[in-house]
């Protein structure tokens, strides 16, 4: 057997192996990674149904926190103080 011969063979083992994993495995593997991901896409629609009041809220109360200290801060450097 040459050395062609040799790594020929071997390159086909490997794509038959890796074909056979493939072929058996990522099925049941894409089923569970699409659930998985339909799990998380309710959670978060769930989430962000459930608090987009609160977090309106909260967004709100820190722009007016960021207002006022930008107005201070800025009537401190116009006085000079």
């Amino acid at each position: 057997m040459t050395l062609l011969t040799q790594h020929t063979f071997i390159i086909r083992s490997y794509i038959r192996n890796g074909v056979r994993k493939i072929a058996g495995d990522s099925g049941a593997t894409f089923v569970e990674y699409a659930l998985l991901t339909a799990l998380v896409a309710i959670a978060l629609t769930t989430m962000v149904v459930t608090f987009s009041g609160k977090l309106e809220g909260l967004w709100t109360n820190i722009g007016s926190v960021l207002d006022t200290a930008a107005t201070n801060s800025l009537s401190k450097s116009i006085n000079g103080s």
